[in-house]
């Protein structure tokens, strides 16, 4: 409901109404916002579950050990940058 401003009475009653409908929009609103936060915040808690369920794995929990030895064993390059990368295959496929 709108408020009929040209007429030139309006009622207390009309007032309440209009501020009351206001208040409802406003909370659906806010209402909306929540969920929508909700949302985001259970599809990242879902990524957290998926991640935890893999680390929780023995075998890949080995797996990241065993790569992490041979990284510090010098058994595999890093590449910080896609030039290393770049490099890497080029030494790699030459």
């Amino acid at each position: 409901m709108f408020l009929d401003l040209s007429r030139k009475e309006i009622t207390i009653r009309e007032i309440n109404q209009y501020t009351n409908e206001i208040l409802v929009i406003r909370l659906l609103y806010y209402i909306m916002l929540i969920i929508g936060k909700f949302e985001k915040r259970k599809e990242r808690l879902e990524e957290l579950k998926d991640e935890i369920l893999v680390y929780n794995d023995e075998e890949s929990k080995d797996s990241i050990n065993r790569g992490l030895k041979y990284l510090k064993e010098g058994r595999f390059k890093r590449c910080e940058s896609s030039g290393n990368i770049k490099k890497l295959f080029e030494g790699i496929f030459s």
